[in-house]
């Protein structure tokens, strides 16, 4: 009898264990499905706002690295993790619980984990079992992986704008004030939070452009159906156009001479030999730059250390 009521306790804590992964799997998958349709509306109506935020992070970026320069490759390396977590801390709580950690390791962009060792990953930090890591719990996991991590270089190469796209940290900051209510669309028109348009049968009526008039003029079923007639229209013409110009070029391929071929595909050879010679070149600037970069840091390193010696002197 107590072999029998240990195995159903212990099937029991399987049990309840696999509803606790299934609902955390639920809960990252909604949370992808909304991330997906709040970037879908930024990106049809704010796109202008996009790339100005692409600047101002551009900007940012230079600043950075310049105020970073002289640091100690251990404290930029800190600096730099600094901006990651908060990249990932989607919802500003200064901590990451564990589908924000799911989507860290997923998007591949920092370190390399396998998927079926996230969750005890996760359980090594969060060690006190809160249900969220701050970021000394999580720079003191991840120092650790990083520098046993042979996909990715050294700690001092380590930036935030190389390791994640500038289009995706721009999209990023411009959701959290989406998802607040504080943002204006290219316009100057301030977007309302998602789901306070007004609730309909075909769905919730967010077009914040119209006003009440307009709404009437066209109600919203119309509207969808309208947009999607003009979808299909345009993937027609897409498609017609592409149709046209391969035709097109069919026919200039049948009606060109022997020695218009002859001239094009020399000309083909030389554009390609143009884009190699380009590449090389750049690739050598960057090389150089790289050297020049390191010679510069380690001189500097030198001279601190000389200072060093010379105050422990005195």
């Amino acid at each position: 009898a107590r072999s029998f009521l240990a195995t159903r306790v212990e099937l029991s804590r399987q049990r309840q264990v696999r509803q606790a992964e299934a609902r955390l799997d639920l809960n990252m998958f909604t949370d992808d499905a909304r991330a997906i349709l709040h970037k879908q509306a930024l990106v049809q109506n704010c796109p202008g706002i996009i790339k100005e935020t692409e600047k101002k992070i551009k900007v940012e970026d230079k600043e950075k690295d310049k105020a970073r320069k002289g640091m100690p490759a251990q404290e930029r390396f800190r600096e730099e993790m600094k901006d990651a977590f908060m990249y990932f801390d989607t919802d500003d709580s200064g901590e990451i619980d564990k589908v924000e950690f799911r989507h860290l390791l997923s998007s591949g962009h920092l370190i390399h984990v396998p998927a079926d060792e996230v969750d005890d990953s996760y359980a090594q930090i969060d060690k006190d079992g809160s249900g969220g890591v701050d970021f000394e719990e999580f720079f003191a996991w991840f120092q650790y992986e990083y520098s046993h991590d042979k996909q990715h270089g050294k700690m001092e190469d380590f930036r935030i704008s190389k390791v994640i796209p500038l289009k995706q940290r721009a999209t990023r900051l411009l959701l959290a004030k989406f998802v607040e209510g504080e943002l204006e669309d290219d316009f100057g028109t301030k977007v309302p939070a998602p789901g306070q348009g007004v609730v309909t049968i075909d769905g919730i009526d967010d077009r914040w452009w119209l006003d009440e008039v307009e709404k009437q003029t066209e109600p919203f079923g119309f509207y969808l159906k309208r947009k999607e007639g003009l979808r299909i229209l345009e993937e027609k013409r897409l498609q017609k156009a592409k149709e046209d110009a391969e035709e097109a070029a069919r026919q200039k391929e049948a009606n060109m001479t022997h020695e218009e071929k002859v001239a094009r595909r020399k000309q083909q050879e030389a554009d390609k030999a143009l884009k190699v010679e380009e590449m090389k070149k750049r690739l050598a600037e960057k090389k150089k730059k790289n050297i020049e970069e390191q010679k510069k840091a380690m001189e500097e390193e030198e001279k601190g250390a000389e200072v060093d010696v010379e105050e422990d002197a005195r």
